[in-house]
């Protein structure tokens, strides 16, 4: 009688054991995920409760994952107005232009452009990187194969498609304008816009000069002077 009591008692226990969930293997919510993903993106922004090394390109993690959710909604509205017939032809991501001086950009049209390669690609275009020399450069600093110096690029490329796109502030934020370009008839296929808020782009190490000064990165602009040329695109 007591063996059999034994048991009982220790079925039991052992049924109350496997009851508990697991802490481990509970799934994250959102909430979750954005705080862990935030807390690893801008330097000690210590509302996430981590120090992390500083970046070049970091900005709060709140901000970077809001940005996130908007460039994401510009690739799908995009998506949802692009020309079917010419989808599957190859696309070349370039800068966001200012509209002020549509020859220079900053470190939002940067990213925007480096994100777009990304969200373009997922959604099964075929997208050229220009930027690739075809030639590995092996220095201390690293081993790299993208140059923004002309001269380390190929002349032409087979582009048929363009996406671009330009940056217009106001005293709120950026409006954002986007479009893809038929390079053989210049026909515009698709366009989305949106609208990126001050709180999002201060604050960070790459924070926007709110008075518009010292913010913008110079292309090579001329075709043949003294700044560079253009790379020639296939039509």
């Amino acid at each position: 009688m007591k063996v059999a009591l034994a048991a009982l008692c220790s079925f039991s226990l052992l049924a109350c054991a496997t009851s508990q969930p697991s802490q481990e293997e509970a799934p994250q919510t959102n909430e979750t995920k954005t705080g862990y993903y935030g807390s690893y993106v801008s330097p000690g922004y210590k509302s996430w409760g981590h120090d992390t090394p500083p970046g070049k390109y970091a900005m709060p993690g709140d901000r970077a994952v809001e940005l996130d959710y908007i460039i994401r909604g510009l690739a799908d509205e995009m998506f949802k107005n692009q020309n079917s017939q010419t989808k599957n032809t190859p696309i070349a991501v370039t800068s966001l232009a200012n509209m002020d001086d549509l020859q220079n950009t900053n470190w939002l049209g940067l990213a925007i452009s480096e994100a777009f390669i990304h969200e373009l690609h997922v959604r099964n275009m075929p997208v050229i990187d220009h930027k690739l020399t075809g030639k590995i450069k092996v220095t201390p600093d690293g081993d790299f194969v993208f140059s923004r110096e002309w001269q380390e690029l190929k002349a032409r490329i087979p582009v048929y498609r363009i996406f671009t796109g330009t940056m217009s502030r106001n005293s709120e934020g950026v409006i954002v304008n986007l479009r893809t370009i038929n390079m053989q008839n210049y026909l515009v296929e698709s366009t989305a816009r949106a609208f990126v808020p001050n709180r999002l782009l201060t604050g960070g190490v790459n924070s926007l000069d709110t008075a518009n000064k010292g913010i913008y990165i110079q292309r090579h602009s001329e075709p043949n002077g003294e700044l560079g040329r253009k790379v020639e695109l296939v039509k």
